[in-house]
């Protein structure tokens, strides 16, 4: 079982993640103050605060991860609603994950898988602004960074979409590692939630690499320098 207190980030060389907004921030911050209040709250209004904090994590994501990007993608009014109806069915199956683990946590346990994810909480030396982060592995920075180069350098790169697409995906796996797995070993569940939740990450993966393979290949050249510009701005130093 994974220690909530467990030192994560501090102890990685390369950290990808967003910035919360401001009015996500203010949700977070409240909803851990009364996590950490010595007031005893109830158990409902402890489930809710942390419900409500995973799901103002969720919404920022959505628009660091797809909406912001997608924003800079030309792509045909078809591929737009698909990848539009897509990110609606990833962002449901979470928020349903998150409602149905944290109903069934006592307050101790939720006080803890939520210390655990304040560890994934990183500020931004010059700016003082939160992020939120996971380590990279080195080899997946390594490939990442080789994405930025290529794209920034080659003007066809229908030869790399299978490579990019791959290294997404790593991307995807790795972030449920980090804000599901990990998270989920630090409490108890019974076998039935524990299916449950397992069944909604797996369709959010499944949907997220039907997403890619769609997209990426109808990228133009310049989209996709974009989106690798963009997806350096994720990469941050640890130090």
């Amino acid at each position: 079982m994974l220690a909530a207190d467990t030192n994560i980030l501090t102890d990685s060389k390369m950290l990808y993640g967003y910035p919360l907004s401001d009015a996500s921030l203010y949700r977070v911050t409240r909803s851990l103050e009364l996590l950490e209040t010595d007031m005893n709250p109830s158990l409902k209004a402890l489930q809710n605060a942390a419900i409500d904090t995973l799901a103002a994590i969720v919404h920022d994501s959505i628009i660091a991860y797809y909406k912001i990007p997608a924003e800079k993608a030309e792509v045909s009014p078809f591929i737009r609603r698909f990848a539009d109806s897509t990110i609606t069915l990833i962002k449901s199956a979470v928020n349903v994950v998150i409602k149905t683990v944290f109903s069934r946590l006592n307050d101790q346990e939720i006080k803890e898988i939520v210390g655990y994810q304040k560890t994934l909480l990183w500020t931004e030396p010059e700016t003082n602004k939160k992020f939120v982060k996971f380590p990279l592995t080195d080899d997946l920075s390594t490939k990442l960074l080789y994405y930025v180069e290529i794209a920034v350098n080659e003007e066809d790169m229908s030869a790399h979409i299978d490579t990019i697409c791959a290294c997404y995906g790593e991307i995807f796996q790795l972030a449920t590692t980090y804000y599901y797995h990990n998270a989920m070993s630090i409490v108890n569940v019974n076998s039935l939630t524990k299916r449950i939740a397992d069944k909604g990450i797996n369709k959010t993966l499944g949907l997220m690499e039907t997403l890619l393979k769609k997209v990426l290949p109808n990228l133009s050249s310049s989209a996709f320098i974009d989106l690798a510009v963009y997806t350096r701005s994720l990469i941050h130093h640890a130090d």
